[in-house]
């Protein structure tokens, strides 16, 4: 009776969003403290945010997978009875931390768990310890994001409180609420995973809010597409690491390049991979993209865009 009850409010709050203007502090570009009067809006509607939620169900984006450290994120390494070694830090922009005795370990991209694997077998190596147990604790997450594009009334990028997973009916209303022309059937989630690849897997969000299926987790840096009517067959989808992700129109008779999408974007963020661009295309296996090839005077590598394709610009850790 009561997830009837929160069903229902969600879906009055997603009704609203068609009328109410848009609240203060919208896409944060970073900064979680401007969602507040958002997340607010959403509990005092009745569908407050939980503090623990489950894995998503098994599907091939892998919602399980553990997230990778990133800098900023604050961290604590133990290691069991050598006080001396255990350590404190913030991962900073590099990726690495200077480790006493191993000096420099690289910290972002890796998991806790690989994190601890990769320190107990240095420690081990260099005749430290015999048998060193190290333990990974992070005390706090840097912002994390996820990108909401088209079919929604404040498309952009949204922080996450402490790197918390939301659902998507969450991150649907964070985002302002479906617009009148969405496709609630044609909601599109995008995860990048571990090995360069990226998962695609489609949801229908007016059966969700109908009860009739899971609400499934978002985690940070995914994507979510909103198809929708009379839009979708003219635009491209940037997200990931550049400055303005979001939907862009253009003419078929123009055409638009990987290249010339980043650029409408405004460019490439602080810890973007141009040598991994990848571009997910419905019918279609993802491409990777080489960008620094092509700014280096490779035209090849920069492919042209069809309607309705999303580019990802993954995040680097070195």
């Amino acid at each position: 009776m009561e997830r009837t009850v929160r069903i229902a409010a969600l879906a009055v709050l997603l009704a609203g969003c068609a009328t109410r203007g848009p609240a203060a502090g919208s896409p944060v570009h970073g900064e979680s403290a401007a969602n507040a009067p958002l997340v607010e809006q959403i509990a005092a509607g009745g569908f407050a945010i939980p503090e623990d939620l489950p894995p998503a169900q098994a599907a091939p984006v892998d919602p399980g997978e553990p997230r990778p450290l990133v800098p900023g994120d604050s961290i604590e390494l133990l290691v069991h009875g050598s006080p001396d070694l255990s350590l404190a830090f913030t991962v900073p922009d590099g990726g690495s931390v200077s480790v006493p005795p191993l000096g420099p370990v690289p910290v972002a991209g890796r998991t806790p768990f690989e994190l601890e694997s990769a320190l107990a077998s240095g420690l081990r190596e260099a005749g430290i310890l015999l048998e060193p147990k190290v333990a990974v604790l992070v005390k706090s997450y840097a912002p994390r994001r996820v990108y909401v594009l088209d079919g929604v009334r404040r498309p952009g990028d949204y922080a996450l409180p402490e790197g918390r997973p939301l659902r998507l009916t969450q991150v649907i209303a964070l985002a302002g609420g479906f617009l009148e022309t969405a496709r609630r059937d044609r909601v599109t989630l995008f995860r990048a995973r571990a090995d360069g690849t990226v998962g695609r897997e489609a949801f229908d969000a007016g059966a969700i809010l109908a009860g009739s299926a899971p609400d499934p987790a978002v985690f940070p840096e995914d994507t979510l597409v909103v198809a929708a009517q009379d839009t979708l067959e003219e635009r491209i989808f940037v997200a990931g690491q550049v400055k303005h992700p979001g939907a862009y129109a253009f003419r078929l008779s123009e055409g638009v390049t990987v290249l010339r999408a980043i650029v409408l974007a405004g460019g490439f963020d602080k810890y973007a991979d141009a040598d991994n661009v990848v571009v997910v295309r419905a019918g279609g296996a993802p491409v990777r993209v080489d960008l620094k090839a092509a700014l280096a005077g490779d035209p090849a590598k920069d492919i042209r865009l069809q309607p309705g394709d999303v580019v990802i610009v993954p995040e680097s850790f070195f």
